[in-house]
């Protein structure tokens, strides 16, 4: 069975294909995943702390607002934070996964490899506007977040959906899993 990934910027549909998916398929969703490593106890929490001091931490773990404002305002820091929680996605995907979402599909710090890729793609200011409406992100960071979500140049996806298909294209999603 293929393993394949499923990537598209912030508010392009990847959570409701996803949800539309999980009962058929063993599904990872990356930021879930990160946000168990960013917990008090989890395998990211100590190196974070440690790169950006107690300022990022909250009772529970890592604080993502607070981490998300210093990797926005410096480039530099968001290097640092995927020279951490890279390698760490990598070896969760490396499991028994048939689905994989995730934002990105390189970084300097891991080249994922899948067996089919699929692109969601959406209008950035449609993107922009659910990042605003449903995660309640002000238009300034919603235009940021949005500019670190860069495609590799060249790269050519086995399937591109566009967000406004998504339903009647998940039956595509299922057959490049066998």
């Amino acid at each position: 069975m293929n393993k394949i990934v499923l990537v598209g910027m912030p508010g392009s549909g990847k959570s409701k294909i996803i949800s539309e998916l999980k009962n058929e398929f063993k599904t990872l969703i990356v930021d879930d995943f990160v946000d168990e490593i960013y917990k008090k106890n989890g395998k990211a929490y100590k190196k974070i702390i440690k790169e950006f001091g107690k300022k990022v931490s909250s009772d529970d773990g890592i604080d993502k607002k607070k981490l998300s404002k210093l990797v926005l305002d410096n480039r530099d820091n968001l290097e640092i934070l995927n020279s951490i929680v890279h390698p760490l996605i990598q070896d969760e995907i490396s499991k028994d996964y048939q689905i994989v979402e995730m934002p990105i599909i390189n970084s300097k710090h891991i080249n994922y490899k899948f067996d089919k890729y699929i692109k969601l793609t959406d209008n950035r200011e449609i993107c922009k506007l659910r990042l605003i409406n449903k995660r309640n992100v002000n238009p300034l960071k919603a235009d940021l977040i949005l500019d670190l979500f860069t495609e590799p140049l060249g790269f050519v996806y086995d399937l591109e959906i566009e967000s406004n298909k998504l339903l009647k294209d998940i039956n595509l999603i299922k057959k490049l899993t066998k």
